[in-house]
């Protein structure tokens, strides 16, 4: 759902000067149109074995936390600025699944419940969920996250791993309290989402558990307005 409307975002802030070789590479998609998640992302490791000048925000995703810890001492606002694309520094923290450099912008008052400034308004938990940083989301959930939390729309963050596929997170959110048979505003339910996108081991699991999909007669197959 989210994630192909987030191609556009991308290309768009793709034409603007802000987006540098890293932040380009830092948002792969594979042939299924997921996030490649940085762990395994081939162009990013190339583009940082050409050891880039990395802003706070790339520092954030993929960098050094002590190069985060003394970027954040000389500019103590950085921790809550955003970039072109509306996000913190902990919503890239959280998306490259840097769980060091997460502890340190907690510990520097970033806040775990913050809004993307964007069409989508995810937040840092959301935003893990996206790349499967299933470490980063358990953090996250520890210092206050809410796995209750929606997004655009209506979805949660069960709803976001469903449709991406993300078993262990899955498991995670139902796990931490998430509500499993949750209606984005169209009416769609996880088990509605995991089924569109043929996640038949994340079906299977939320049917377990007593899911539910959408209304009667509505097209699970489509991507929501």
């Amino acid at each position: 759902m989210i994630i192909f409307i987030f191609l556009i975002l991308l290309a768009t802030a793709a034409t603007q000067p802000q987006m540098s070789p890293v932040s380009a590479a830092l948002f792969q998609f594979d042939e299924q149109k997921n996030f490649i998640p940085p762990q395994r992302n081939d162009a990013l490791r190339r583009v940082l074995a050409e050891k880039p000048k990395l802003d706070v925000f790339e520092t954030a995703a993929v960098g050094d936390a002590a190069d985060l810890e003394r970027m954040l001492r000389q500019n103590p606002t950085a921790v809550s600025t955003r970039n072109h694309l509306g996000w913190t520094p902990l919503h890239y923290a959280a998306f490259g699944g840097n769980t060091a450099a997460i502890r340190v912008l907690l510990a520097r008052g970033a806040d775990v419940h913050a809004r993307a400034a964007n069409r989508f308004r995810n937040t840092p938990l959301i935003v893990a969920t996206l790349t499967g940083q299933v470490d980063a989301a358990k953090l996250l959930l520890d210092s206050g996250a809410d796995v209750l939390d929606r997004q655009a729309n209506g979805f949660s963050t069960l709803h976001e791993a469903a449709f991406s596929g993300k078993l262990e997170l899955v498991r995670l959110y139902v796990d931490s309290g998430a509500e499993l048979n949750s209606r984005s505003d169209d009416g769609r339910t996880p088990l509605s989402e995991a089924r569109r996108a043929g996640h038949e081991a994340v079906v299977k699991f939320l049917e377990a558990k007593g899911a539910v999909a959408g209304p009667t007669g509505q097209d699970v197959t489509s991507a929501p307005e």
